[in-house]
C-alpha cells in the first residue's frame, strides 16, 4: 500500500488561502516550499502598508477528511 502523502489538494488550498489572506486582509503571506509537511504558510501582520513583524504561523488541512458539514450545512 502506498501511503502517499502528497495531494494536489493540499497546495490548492494552500493558494487560496494566500489569495484570501492578501486580496481579502491584506497582509503578507509566505508560503513554503511545495510538498512541505508541517508549517503551510507564515503569514505577517500589516498596518498601514507595514509588515510588524508580528507572525502567525498555519499548518493548513485540506480534503475531505479534515472538512465537515453539520446538519445546518455549517462547515467545521
Amino acid at each position: 500500500m502506498n501511503a502517499s502523502r502528497y495531494n494536489p489538494t493540499d497546495d490548492i488550498g494552500v493558494s487560496y488561502l494566500e489569495l484570501c489572506v492578501r486580496r481579502d486582509i491584506g497582509w503578507i503571506a509566505r508560503t513554503t516550499t511545495n510538498s512541505d509537511i508541517g508549517i503551510d504558510m507564515t503569514i505577517e501582520q500589516v498596518i498601514s502598508g507595514n509588515g510588524t513583524a508580528h507572525y502567525i504561523s498555519v499548518q493548513l488541512k485540506t480534503g475531505f477528511g479534515n472538512v465537515h458539514t453539520d446538519k445546518k450545512g455549517n462547515f467545521v
